[in-house]
């Protein structure tokens, strides 16, 4: 087995992922692109939270 040389792919390691083919994707895409797809997750996610949040205050008639 050859090792593959990993230098400048630090930002790789640690990530866990579901496939190999999830892994190899986000490998190809590169750190920029895995950045960006995670920083819109995490605006979306917020969202739908802040959204939960208000739905529950409006039906139990909290102020917010």
């Amino acid at each position: 087995t050859e090792a593959i040389d990993q230098t400048e792919n630090e930002w790789f390691n640690g990530l866990e992922f579901n496939s190999y083919d999830e892994a190899l994707e986000v490998f190809n895409k590169g750190e920029q692109a895995y950045l960006q797809v995670k920083t819109v997750q995490e605006l979306v996610d917020n969202l739908r939270l802040r959204s939960d949040i208000d739905y529950i205050a409006i039906m139990l008639g909290v102020e917010i």
